[in-house]
């Protein structure tokens, strides 16, 4: 019978997770020769041989030979969660006499890195009418795995000449870790408006009622309303006379009169 082996260790070999990607197992091996992914980095594989094996601290000691190709990688098994999300790897060594052990790595995957976020530059504008629109796609975002920008909305400062809007942005990550930043929008109408005035006008006047030495306040004297025989329409007439007092000074008066039918 065949002797069992004395011993397995892989406890020293730590996969680095390159591209980490929570929602899912995609992601790529690099094998170090120290704990938590530390040291020299020995191997990019998921299935390293024997030799790798060693070089990255694992330990083995079988009675029979193993070969340097002698380990594999048997399963994956992922816990299902995600930020974050563990996956155990378990690898098996066998013997030329077809003795094995295995033991399992556990890879932990988790997103704690934010987003960085560069909103669009500031704007100066001079009416609301001019406010741009919120477009997402001028907001740049970076991150290690990928993110989602949001716009999160407009605020007002309430004032006047000018007034400041703060439009804010966000980024977003699969794990949740967001990153916001921030646009002002001055609206500020610096420009005075153009006005052109009427072309200047010209009247012709004429005169349609005259009258001299007739005492005030009576109503037989005055404009009746006819000029040259035939009744005037509807308008506005100017006027001015002259007033002689009893005590020898005179007086101008004018205004308007609005001729009614």
């Amino acid at each position: 019978m065949a002797p069992n082996p004395a011993s397995f260790c892989i406890d020293e070999i730590q996969p680095l997770v390159s591209t980490v990607t929570p929602a899912g197992v995609n992601y790529s091996y690099q094998w170090y020769n120290g704990p938590g992914g530390t040291g020299s980095l020995v191997a990019t594989t998921p299935n390293p041989d024997m030799n790798q094996f060693v070089a990255a601290g694992g330990a083995f000691n079988f009675i029979c030979n193993v070969s340097n190709n002698n380990i594999s990688l048997i399963n994956i098994v992922s816990d299902g969660n995600s930020c974050p999300e563990t996956i155990t790897h378990t690898y098996e060594v066998f013997d030329d006499c077809g003795n094995t052990a295995t033991c399992d790595v556990i890879i932990t995957l988790n997103d704690e890195e934010a987003p960085t976020i560069t909103c669009p530059e500031p704007a100066i504008i001079s009416c609301n009418s001019e406010i741009p629109v919120v477009d997402v796609s001028l907001v740049t975002v970076s991150d290690n795995c990928s993110a989602t920008v949001t716009h999160i909305g407009d605020v007002s400062d309430s004032a006047s000449c000018p007034e400041v809007v703060t439009r804010t942005y966000e980024a977003e990550d699969l794990c949740g870790n967001i990153t916001p930043c921030t646009q002002t929008i001055t609206i500020d109408d610096t420009t005075p408006p153009a006005i052109t005035c009427l072309a200047a006008l010209t009247f012709e006047c004429e005169l349609v009622y005259e009258g001299y030495n007739f005492p005030p306040n009576d109503p037989l004297f005055g404009w009746d309303g006819i000029f040259r025989g035939e009744p005037m329409n509807p308008a506005v007439f100017a006027y001015y006379t002259i007033v002689d007092f009893i005590d020898g000074k005179q007086r101008l008066y004018k205004g308007d009169v609005t001729l009614a039918r």
